[in-house]
């Protein structure tokens, strides 16, 4: 008496589910690229934004400064004194 097991069933079952999973990968590998690419031009965005707008303070404070010199010396005068107070207390 020969046993004898039809693996075929099994074999295409195991191949179905190899290649569903190939797909589900492949599918995973796009959706993450698409994802970095969107991050990527988001980040591009608010970079340039971000440069923007620190040449706008930087104008302004420029501006700022020009037309009240005083009061930025004072100002400065006025940090440095409580800086060397806290420090010489140490």
């Amino acid at each position: 008496m020969t046993t004898e097991l039809n693996t075929a069933p099994v074999e295409a079952c195991s191949d179905k589910l190899v290649n569903e999973f190939k797909g589900m990968v492949g599918n995973a590998n796009k959706l993450l690229h698409q994802a970095g690419h969107a991050v990527s031009d988001e980040i591009a965005g608010t970079s340039t934004a971000v440069a923007r707008q620190a040449r706008n303070v930087g104008a302004a404070t420029d501006l700022y400064v020009h037309k009240n010199p005083w009061a930025i010396v004072g100002f400065a005068a006025a940090a440095g004194l409580i800086i060397g107070t806290v420090l010489s207390r140490r």
